[in-house]
């Protein structure tokens, strides 16, 4: 699977703290050698199948869109902000 970023992913990450960055390093690693690990819970967005989402951490995730082996990741943050933005 190829991931891409878009500026607005970058915006985000940039203003995480210094912790959830270095987490997101560690899924991203792990989500390039396995998508399907159980630990990132990367799956469709209810209502869209187009958009998927990947587990940070307990407390963080990563939204983007699918389009065949192409992953565009353009949004991440906390689950509360997650359940604002995309519920």
């Amino acid at each position: 699977m190829i991931s891409k970023a878009d500026p607005k992913f970058w915006h985000l990450y940039d203003a995480l703290p210094l912790s959830v960055r270095a987490a997101a390093r560690r899924a991203f690693k792990r989500f390039q050698a396995d998508p399907g690990h159980p630990s990132l819970n990367f799956k469709p967005l209810k209502g869209d199948a187009d958009f998927v989402s990947v587990r940070i951490s307990l407390k963080y995730r990563a939204v983007g869109r699918r389009k065949g082996e192409v992953v565009a990741w353009f949004w991440i943050g906390s689950h509360g902000d997650f359940d604002r933005e995309f519920s």
